[in-house]
């Protein structure tokens, strides 16, 4: 039964990830001109570290034991599914056969970073919800 709620919350964690990042794609490119500095674009860049770092706290206060793989997870797979459904991880894979390689370790790089990201969002939603004190050894206070 507790493995089931960080399954609840990785799965609802990635479902805001790549609802969350779609629309600050799509805000920013709905509403900007190119070649214009406006208010959207200026938004959209507290809105897109927002979408990186929100679903992964998200999954981490939601699992509570298990924060920083929810996070981890939640960023890794949000990102892929966001890149794959919208499309923009095909134009890394349509190169010639030279360029393969290089297409693929960079979807997977950019995967892990995401998830990187997500893991400290969803650690430190581990360490607020638990209540407990940090030390600077890393040890929680008793």
């Amino acid at each position: 039964m507790k493995h089931s709620r960080t399954l609840v919350a990785i799965t609802a964690g990635t479902l805001f990830y790549v609802l969350l990042d779609y629309s600050a794609h799509a805000l920013l490119q709905h509403f900007s001109s190119p070649g214009l500095i406006t208010f959207w674009t200026v938004l959209s860049s507290p809105l897109g570290m927002l979408a990186t770092l929100l679903p992964g706290f998200m999954a981490g206060w939601l699992s509570r034991n298990h924060g920083i793989i929810s996070g981890f997870l939640v960023g890794l797979v949000g990102s892929g599914a966001h890149s794959v459904l919208t499309g923009s991880a095909a134009q890394y894979f349509q190169v010639n056969d030279s360029q393969v390689a290089v297409s693929v370790a960079w979807f997977l790089v950019m995967c892990v970073v995401q998830g990187l990201y997500s893991a400290a969002a969803g650690g430190s939603a581990q360490l607020m919800r638990s209540n407990s004190s940090f030390k600077a050894d890393g040890f929680a206070a008793a």
